[in-house]
């Protein structure tokens, strides 16, 4: 934030509209820092303690694999194998999350005897299933908030044609754009169209930006760094006017060693906050990426969109049939394609709703109602 305090652009805005004095706030630890600091919001409740009793805990097992579950068990290994292409972890780790798993449980309901909640909301369900077990045994709703691009063939959302058991009861949206995707094993009117606060904040102060024309603004991924900076340098930038490179923050430190080809290629790269990520978006006319979530972002903006064939962009398939979306072959020499006229409006609001603030209101009024509690299939509370 420009005061210097860091906060979560997922639940921070949701915080401010419902009040945070109403709410308890926990954060779990990261992995360097532990803790962004100092914090915007506050009061806010570290959950260190919890997490590093439960690693702790579980290299003593609280229980031992039986014959059932280690047949299970052997039968998984093979699937887990063939689908990520890696050996499946042995028997010791899986006892030893599981482990975990009833020790975070424990804990958790500690501190929901004491906080006692109406609803639990995460900004994600993966890695608290502990908390939300103990949410449905208790008959307290859980909501995950979005905060990526779900898409089919991500391991985290798509599960066939089963739905994950101790997954969140409801997921806030962003769009009835993600709403309406095929992959759900989830039931529809779990799922409540919201927006993106921190999205919406953006769109409004740069809604009057004109676009400079063929400006091109590159979203750089970490993973894909090498081969997309190589395509910038070398078929980009010798036939195009304006790029500018916008290095996610994970690569800021070391760029100039780790892509010297883009360091010498004349592009202009951005290597902090300035400009801002969204206003770069608002100004210029193309954006390339690859599966980025901020690719999303810069269709709201009215960018026309070239999308890099590379490893990833599969998780990108529900945009190749707009015809705004344009895919590249990074053996070939860049060339303009040509503007294609789009509504940017509608297809912003299909993926970020306005009205994020009523859109909540209305969403959290039926979380709330007890009678319309359904706990997920499989999972239902303990007798």
């Amino acid at each position: 934030e420009p005061d210097g305090k860091f906060w979560d652009l997922y639940g921070a805005p949701i915080l401010e509209h419902l009040d945070a004095q109403k709410c308890v706030v926990m954060e779990p630890p990261f992995a360097d820092p532990l803790h962004f600091q100092p914090a915007k919001t506050e009061p806010l409740f570290y959950l260190d303690p919890l997490y590093m009793a439960s690693v702790l805990g579980s290299r003593v097992p609280m229980f031992v694999l039986g014959s059932f579950q280690k047949k299970l068990i052997d039968m998984l290994c093979p699937r887990v194998q063939k689908s990520f292409g890696e050996a499946a972890p042995d028997l010791a780790f899986y006892q030893k999350r599981y482990s975990r798993f009833l020790l975070q449980r424990k804990l958790w309901a500690k501190i929901l005897n004491r906080v006692q909640p109406k609803v639990v909301m995460m900004v994600r369900a993966e890695g608290n299933e502990g908390l939300i077990d103990v949410c449905r045994e208790r008959g307290i709703p859980t909501v995950e908030l979005q905060h990526g691009s779900p898409s089919a063939k991500k391991v985290n959302y798509d599960f066939g044609n089963q739905r994950k058991q101790l997954g969140a009861d409801h997921f806030f949206a962003f769009g009835e754009f993600w709403k309406n995707q095929e992959f759900w094993a989830r039931p529809k009117d779990s799922i409540h169209v919201i927006g993106y606060p921190y999205l919406e904040r953006f769109r409004r102060k740069y809604k009057d930006v004109d676009k400079k024309d063929r400006q091109i603004v590159v979203l750089s991924q970490k993973a894909l760094g090498e081969p997309l900076s190589r395509y910038v340098a070398e078929k980009m930038k010798p036939v195009a006017d304006k790029v500018i490179y916008k290095l996610h923050p994970a690569e800021v430190n070391n760029w100039r060693q780790v892509y010297p080809w883009l360091a010498r290629s004349g592009v202009q790269v951005i290597e902090g906050n300035e400009p801002p990520l969204h206003q770069l978006l608002a100004e210029s006319q193309y954006q390339l990426g690859v599966y980025s979530t901020a690719v999303y972002e810069g269709i709201a903006f009215g960018c026309q969109t070239l999308l890099l064939d590379l490893p990833g962009i599969e998780f990108m398939e529900e945009l190749f049939g707009q015809k705004t979306v344009q895919k590249l072959d990074p053996k070939r020499e860049f060339e303009y394609p040509p503007i294609e006229q789009f509504d940017a409006a509608q297809l912003g609001a299909e993926l970020f709703a306005p009205d994020w603030e009523g859109n909540l209101d209305r969403a959290l009024t039926k979380v709330l109602r007890k009678e319309d509690y359904k706990p997920s299939p499989g999972s239902e509370p303990r007798p």
